[in-house]
């Protein structure tokens, strides 16, 4: 169902192939799939209410008289189970017909006015709740005015610079971008005291001959393999110099991204997946005999610090067998289990949801100190992680 329920949804998008067999075929079997699992998953589980709906039942006993908190005390929370009799689970076949003659979901979304609301409630507060749509109006003009004149004057805040920034003159430029990473600097590292920090993090092992080898790697314009480059050399190595500190963006807590694959084995799947851990910009100097005398300069790199993950190769993820891609992290044994990606090679971030049924583990990086490759408090790792090949309807993998 996780597979079938999005697969039937995509298949009616727009976008998509305008042949509806699919669309239509979808629609009985996800009745089967639905009243499959009623029937199996009912049978090996015990569910019961949530604490919030025991309480809320509770509270309905008290109103209609029937029994009060007492009753809703000693009866406890009760056993629930799949109920196929909601309105929800009866318009799920016609999902498919409603997108081919409406449009897509995004249409009927209400994000756009929930958004708008928010300005209106902001308002509402400033005010002293006397005539308030008088008020609110008159406030949002003043607000719309302001704008305008710091428009005018070149006054902008951080938001309103990012705003600006696109405009018809750079738009197709920004538009055209791989990536944005910011110019900030207010974060340095000397690589030395960084590798004096973490010199027990598994993570950071052999952090700077991986960082020469990948650095290396991309100057001399070879493709990328992972920074497999078993042919570089100690000599080679020290060719490759950072100037001043390197430079470290912030990055989110936990970024997972895709790539194309390197490999070219039939049957291969199609994608790399890995964990940022970090995002970098450093100034490279390089003075390898195999590069000319303009590469040989101070150069501006960007890099990412990734942790990989590789696919369970006992699983099979085909849409004959309607199961979603299966990924884990690469064991700290190997040697290439931590290692630096160029952001021009990422696709886009993905969505790895884990495997709850193989739960967590060590045995992939066995510390159980703090270490980068882990969020704060995080002891060990889930074993796997599915691939949300549906994140969303421009995505399907």
């Amino acid at each position: 169902m996780p597979y079938t329920l999005p697969a039937g949804t995509l298949v009616a998008e727009p976008h998509a192939p305008p042949d509806p067999c699919p669309a239509v075929a979808a629609a009985p079997l996800v009745e089967t799939l639905c009243k499959g699992a009623e029937r199996r998953d009912c049978s090996l589980f015990e569910t019961y209410e949530t604490d919030r709906e025991m309480q809320a039942r509770s509270r309905r006993q008290q109103q209609q008289g029937t029994g009060g908190s007492s009753a809703g005390q000693k009866s406890g929370r009760q056993c629930k189970q799949l109920n196929l009799f909601t309105y929800k689970w009866h318009a799920l076949p016609d999902y498919v017909p409603s997108i081919r003659w409406h449009g897509p979901t995004d249409i009927t979304s209400t994000q756009t006015g929930e958004l708008a609301h928010r300005v209106v409630k902001r308002l509402y507060g400033i005010g002293n709740k006397k005539k308030d749509p008088k008020q609110i109006g008159r406030r949002l003009r003043r607000a719309e005015w302001s704008k305008r004149i710091f428009d005018n004057l070149g006054i902008h805040t951080k938001r309103r610079q990012h705003q600006h920034a696109l405009n018809p003159e750079n738009a197709s430029e920004v538009l055209a971008a791989h990536h944005h990473i910011g110019r900030t600097s207010k974060q340095k590292h000397n690589l030395g005291s960084f590798i004096q920090k973490h010199r027990d993090d598994p993570a950071a092992k052999n952090f700077w001959p991986k960082l020469q080898d990948h650095l290396l790697g991309r100057l001399l314009n070879r493709q990328f393999d992972g920074d497999t480059h078993e042919s570089f050399t100690d000599a080679d190595r020290n060719h490759i110099r950072l100037k001043g500190d390197g430079t470290r963006i912030p990055s989110i807590q936990v970024a997972d991204v895709m790539m194309l694959s390197g490999e070219d084995n039939p049957g291969a799947h199609p994608y790399w997946y890995a964990r940022v851990l970090g995002i970098y910009r450093a100034t490279v100097i390089s003075t390898h005999p195999q590069m000319n005398t303009t590469q040989s300069g101070p150069r501006d790199m960007e890099f990412l610090w990734v942790r990989w993950l590789g696919v369970d190769p006992v699983h099979h993820s085909t849409s004959r067998n309607a199961r979603l891609p299966k990924v884990g992290f690469v064991e700290e044994s190997d040697p290439f289990a931590f290692g630096f990606l160029d952001p021009m090679q990422v696709i886009r971030c993905c969505h790895l949801m884990p495997a709850f049924s193989d739960d967590r583990t060590n045995k992939l990086l066995k510390t159980t100190r703090p270490t980068v490759a882990r969020r704060h408090g995080e002891t060990s790792d889930w074993a796997y992680f599915y691939v949300g090949i549906f994140v969303d309807r421009d995505m399907f993998m």
